[in-house]
């Protein structure tokens, strides 16, 4: 099968002319092809007229949205709470400046080491 005989054509002269051909399109495909592109690409629409928002609006697309300004929202509501009704383990001194428990801030309330002065004393 790999051996020539002298009666097998061969396919040499049509390698060559295949080489000396020109390698251009014909006029009728690259006409198709335009028509085709054109058909392809998108029409220009009309303008849309662009709607300028509000600062709330622009602040809500900062922060992230809904469910972040809800995390917010609950964030200082928990910071309230907190602030408006202190847990037992406030210090005294931060109570008296806060709330005005004593109803006179004296100079021992605003000691910042109350307290602990005797573990500061070396010897």
């Amino acid at each position: 099968m790999t051996e020539e005989t002298p009666d097998t054509p061969s396919l040499a002269p049509f390698f060559e002319a295949a080489q000396n051909a020109p390698m251009e399109p014909s006029g009728g495909l690259l006409e198709r092809i335009e028509a085709d592109a054109l058909a392809m690409m998108p029409t220009p629409d009309a303008p849309v007229a662009v709607r300028h928002r509000g600062i709330f609006a622009q602040v809500l697309e900062c922060v992230g949205g809904w469910p972040a300004v809800s995390g917010l929202v609950a964030a200082t509501a928990a910071g309230v709470w907190i602030g408006a009704s202190p847990s037992v383990l406030v210090p005294d001194g931060v109570a008296v400046l806060l709330w005005h428990e004593a109803g006179v801030v004296t100079s021992d309330a605003l000691e910042p080491l109350s307290g602990f002065d005797g573990l500061l004393v070396e010897g």
